[in-house]
């Protein structure tokens, strides 16, 4: 798996997904946080959006302290997945529109991240 990661890593286009990830939350959460939307009501996006817009922040930190070469796209892109999954889910009526979202969407969402986990690993 290691050289796989590797691979995805040194390709061209990964550093572009990586941006678009992060400029993706950062768009999201401006319209959730700004833009008085009825079925984001109750749903706390003020108080969450630093959190979830912070997590896009983490491997550029990491990179900070200690260079990780080569840089860690894939990691990077599956740390901020979840956080976009879910927030489209809020913003597009999801979790209140179909029962079994918050399972489905939040089961996806932790095999993001273990995927992550282990894109630092190798």
């Amino acid at each position: 798996m290691g050289a796989q990661v590797e691979r995805f890593d040194a390709e061209p286009w990964a550093k572009q997904l990586n941006a678009a990830m992060k400029v993706g939350i950062v768009v999201v959460f401006a319209i959730a946080v700004f833009v008085p939307l009825e079925v984001l009501e109750g749903k706390g996006m003020t108080f969450r959006a630093p959190f979830f817009v912070g997590v896009a922040a983490i491997v550029p930190i990491i990179e900070k302290f200690g260079p990780l070469w080569p840089y860690r796209h894939l990691a990077d892109c599956l740390i901020v997945a979840p956080f976009l999954i879910d927030t489209l889910g809020n913003l597009l009526g999801f979790y209140d529109r179909f029962n079994v979202t918050g399972d489905i969407l939040h089961t996806v969402n932790r095999v993001l991240l273990v995927g992550a986990f282990h894109a630092f690993r190798f």
